[in-house]
């Protein structure tokens, strides 16, 4: 066979119905451009133009590059065929997409949490957010953010320890920040919580890794390469600042998600409220 007939073969194709059985279908008119009408919007004149496929409900774009690579094949038998090395050979084209993921928003709070004062037992910053049983497959991965307000009594010293738990205050505990000194007499301060929670493995003793960090805000506005205004920074770790590690949990049963939050001193003017709160998957 000569080598034009060879391309000529290699390019020929069954001819495609107006539905596409025999190619992908058309994504604009899915065939049906041969008698609509495309463009134009109700009460203007509408373009009598059809669409790109002409009627024939195939993808063409789709078509041509399985030509070109069946192209490209036929070629390089044709190459090898004749001894040439593959060292010399240009490389067959592809097309090739990244894993796919999208990021969803699983979870989120639609008003203040009840707010947290005269105690220093760790108590419940948000309600607790149930992820279903077995959702945490090997290397999905959860990011949390949450913030919200506190205000400090007017002496002593105050503090707030912030932690993740699986299954309650009385879960297993995911990360907790250091206990993280705080100003007296605020009112209505800033912080916020961020972790991000990977499955390490599945199952009734999965393991979760779990690390972030804590911002707590004073009231003093933030002045440029200086402390004056800078916030208390905490990382959140299984060890509690230091010594990341996994934390073995039960993956196979739905189980609540909680944060939580302790007061360093007993006082009515020690309070934190919950304000905003959002879990998303990254994958």
């Amino acid at each position: 066979m000569s080598y034009e007939r060879l391309i000529a073969t290699s390019l020929a194709r069954p001819q495609r119905n107006i539905h596409g059985d025999l190619g992908p279908r058309c994504p604009t008119c899915s065939g049906l451009g041969s008698y609509l009408s495309l463009g134009g919007s109700e009460g203007v004149t509408k373009s009598t133009s059809r669409c790109k496929c002409n009627g024939s409900g195939i993808d063409f774009q789709i078509i041509e590059r399985a030509d070109r690579e069946a192209l490209w094949k036929q070629i390089h038998k044709i190459e090898k065929a004749l001894g040439i090395p593959q060292s010399v050979r240009p490389k067959i084209p592809t097309i090739m997409n990244s894993r796919q993921y999208w990021m969803e928003c699983i979870a989120w709070a639609t008003a203040d949490g009840t707010a947290v004062a005269s105690s220093t037992s760790e108590t419940i910053l948000f309600p607790n957010v149930t992820i279903p049983a077995n959702y945490m497959q090997d290397g999905r991965c959860l990011r949390l953010f949450a913030n919200g307000k506190y205000s400090t009594l007017g002496s002593g010293t105050v503090s707030h320890v912030y932690r993740f738990r699986w299954g309650g205050v009385a879960g297993t505990l995911l990360a907790a920040s250091a206990t993280v000194t705080l100003l007296i007499s605020m009112t209505n301060a800033y912080f916020e919580i961020y972790a991000e929670i990977q499955t390490r493995s599945n199952g009734a003793t999965g393991t979760l890794m779990v690390n972030g960090h804590s911002k707590s805000f004073g009231g003093t506005a933030p002045t440029i390469g200086s402390a004056t205004g800078a916030p208390a920074l905490s990382p959140l770790t299984i060890g509690g600042q230091t010594a990341p590690a996994v934390a073995t949990a039960d993956l196979t049963a739905d189980t609540a998600l909680s944060v939580t939050i302790t007061h360093g001193a007993n006082s009515a003017s020690n309070t934190a409220t919950g304000l905003q709160y959002s879990i998303d998957s990254k994958n």
